[in-house]
């Protein structure tokens, strides 16, 4: 899951670009430079259909201890 979240990804909208002042493709992508002390995750625990919504009620396991050492830059 947090592979995914730092994944690069396309955005559909265009920015302005500062330098030429022209519209251009922009990507995004969310990087840990630093691994924090302590890391807070917040599920999203809702899922969405085209009439309503509903709270996932299943059980999320995860080591206690996560290696995320390759996930910096």
């Amino acid at each position: 899951m947090i592979k995914s979240f730092l994944k690069e990804e396309e955005l559909s909208d265009k920015y302005k670009c500062n330098n030429c002042k022209k519209m251009r493709d922009c990507k995004r992508k969310f990087v840990m430079w630093k691994l924090p002390d302590i890391l807070v995750i917040h599920f999203k625990r809702f899922k969405f259909s085209s009439w309503r919504s509903s709270k996932i009620s299943k059980s999320v396991e995860f080591p206690m201890k996560l290696d995320l050492s390759k996930l910096t830059n």
